[in-house]
């Protein structure tokens, strides 16, 4: 499931990670059941337990987007999270799938970090994409 874009949004601002609420939702999947299905049931009984509903709206499309594209994929993710894959090994595969979803996510996985592969740390990406940045606007941390 490659990137849907060639241009950089802000969205990953609204997810990052997630990896713990990654393995809730999965867990928590019911494979009897749609994708619409299962999210109108995890957004009515916010299972993960967000104080605001448009909070689990944005974490929901962001889950869809990364990982209920394609429905072997999503079984198959289901299955390792209930079989216990251990946690370094899901987490990779986590971010895998972000990566794939999200062109900023991407190209600073593929392009940046693999490029200077312990040069730099990730406290250094801020810094490092406000210099790419056009308007040199530094984003609030």
């Amino acid at each position: 499931m490659p990137y849907q874009s060639d241009v950089y949004t802000s969205k990953i601002i609204k997810a990052g990670a997630l990896i713990e609420d990654t393995k809730t939702l999965l867990a928590s999947w019911d494979l009897s059941c749609t994708v619409d299905e299962n999210l109108d049931k995890f957004l009515s009984e916010n299972i993960f337990g967000k104080a605001s509903r448009s909070r689990v709206k944005d974490i929901l499309a962001i889950f869809r987007q990364r990982y209920l594209v394609e429905a072997p994929v999503t079984k198959a993710l289901v299955t390792l999270v209930n079989h216990r894959l251990p946690a370094d090994a899901l987490n990779c595969i986590f971010y895998f799938h972000a990566t794939q979803s999200d062109r900023l996510l991407h190209d600073a996985v593929t392009n940046l970090l693999a490029f200077i592969d312990g040069i730099c740390s990730l406290a250094n990406l801020c810094d490092i994409f406000y210099l790419w940045h056009p308007t040199r606007t530094r984003p609030r941390r």
